[in-house]
């Protein structure tokens, strides 16, 4: 059974409401985007010598449907994720 959650337009809505992103791909250039997202994806912080030990980090992609160059917003800071217990809202 997968615990990967699915976070689509709500997600969407949720960015828009707590940052502007970018009208104008940053990476191609093409004006007026649509941007797309997906599921919640989580990266661990590097340690050297102790991966393992690293913090995890939530965050919700989105991506130029034209060039495919992917943005990455914090979970956290948009209340999508608890900070304390890592679950999700």
């Amino acid at each position: 059974m997968s615990n990967e959650k699915e976070i689509g337009l709500g997600s969407l809505e949720l960015l828009q409401k707590a940052i502007t992103p970018p009208k104008q791909c940053p990476h191609c250039g093409v004006a007026d985007i649509q941007w797309e997202s997906g599921r919640l994806v989580q990266v661990q912080n590097y340690t050297e010598g102790k991966p393992l030990a690293a913090g995890i980090v939530p965050l919700v992609p989105v991506v130029c449907p034209h060039c495919g160059i992917f943005l990455f917003f914090s979970a956290v800071k948009l209340g999508l994720v608890d900070a304390e217990t890592g679950a999700v809202k």
